[in-house]
């Protein structure tokens, strides 16, 4: 009696062992798409970090250029400074000569 019982119980747990292992198999075949998937993945970051240092070189080269020209600018600024002080004195110096004149030709209507 107790020999039926043993066998069905071994023959239910050998079905167990091999759902077991059909189980480790499909959880090892995830694992190796998923180990695939992430060296791809490594990659893409791989070429994408290759790719941000470039652009990054291309900024500082940019960044560069852009303060000789920022330079340049600023000494254009400076020589207009100069000339509209310039300009400012003839202006001033316009002036004073047209009042003379002014009080020339009142002088000479007379």
């Amino acid at each position: 009696m107790t020999s039926p019982g043993i066998e069905q119980k071994v023959r239910q747990l050998d079905n167990d062992v091999h759902a077991i292992y059909d189980m480790i198999g499909k959880i090892s075949t995830t694992q190796d798409q998923h180990t695939t998937r992430l060296a791809e993945i490594t990659e893409d970051i791989a070429a994408i970090k290759s790719s941000v240092a470039a652009h990054d070189a291309r900024f500082d080269a940019h960044d560069a250029r852009f303060e000789a020209v920022e330079g340049k600018l600023d000494a254009h600024d400076a020589r207009f400074e100069a000339i509209e002080g310039k300009l400012d004195a003839h202006d001033a110096r316009f002036e004073s000569v047209e009042g003379k004149l002014d009080r020339v030709l009142e002088i000479l209507e007379r």
